[in-house]
């Protein structure tokens, strides 16, 4: 749903952005009072931009015809990842969940 009065003022509410920590933020600004909204996922961004949400980030990179994304070393160690297991990809309401999959392929005599 998108906001159409300020919930301090009752003012007219316009796109807008706001510079943060030299980060734009698009979000809303209310033509009267000022008041600024700024959407969670543009939170987040400047979190992971600024350094302040620590964890596992990694941009999306182009290989050939393919979007890549590298894990980092620590999370493969922590979660056991080995060459030549499977990633599944289940859609979530808030976003993508990857499954690690750990095929038992024993070797036939």
């Amino acid at each position: 749903m998108i906001m159409e009065r300020c919930v301090i003022c009752k003012g007219k509410i316009i796109e807008g952005a706001e510079l943060r920590d030299g980060v734009e933020l698009k979000g809303w600004k209310c033509t009267k009072c000022g008041e600024t909204y700024i959407p969670s996922g543009e939170v987040l961004r400047w979190e992971i931009l600024t350094g302040r949400r620590k964890g596992y980030v990694r941009k999306i990179r182009t290989v050939g015809n393919s979007k890549v994304v590298t894990l980092p070393e620590r999370l493969i160690a922590e979660a056991k990842i080995h060459i030549n297991d499977l990633v599944l990809f289940e859609k979530m309401k808030d976003g993508i969940l990857l499954r690690i999959i750990h095929p038992h392929i024993s070797k036939r005599s």
